[in-house]
């Protein structure tokens, strides 16, 4: 189960940045969070904000990471076969 995700030099996010499921400690929705161990997790994640914020390119850089993870047992340790998976980094420096 992924609980923080962290991400930086991707498109339009040269600094960190970090999608976290973890839950606050808040007691109003607390029938609707999910307890794994000791930790308390949200089932679900929402992503608002204004036009071209960077909402789609937090979905790309997750999209990225979980293609980068399911493919990498092809290749092994051949870096150049790696290629096909570069991400686009931050442009506007």
């Amino acid at each position: 189960m992924l609980i923080q995700f962290n991400f930086k030099n991707f498109k339009s996010f040269r600094e960190e940045a970090t999608l976290d499921l973890s839950a606050a400690k808040m007691t109003e929705f607390s029938d609707r969070v999910v307890t794994v161990g000791s930790e308390k997790i949200l089932p679900v994640a929402a992503i608002y904000g204004a036009n071209a914020s960077g909402k789609s390119n937090i979905y790309n850089a997750f999209e990225y990471m979980s293609e980068y993870v399911a493919e990498s047992f092809k290749y092994g340790d051949e870096e150049e076969k790696f290629e096909e998976f570069r991400p686009t980094p931050f442009l506007f420096d």
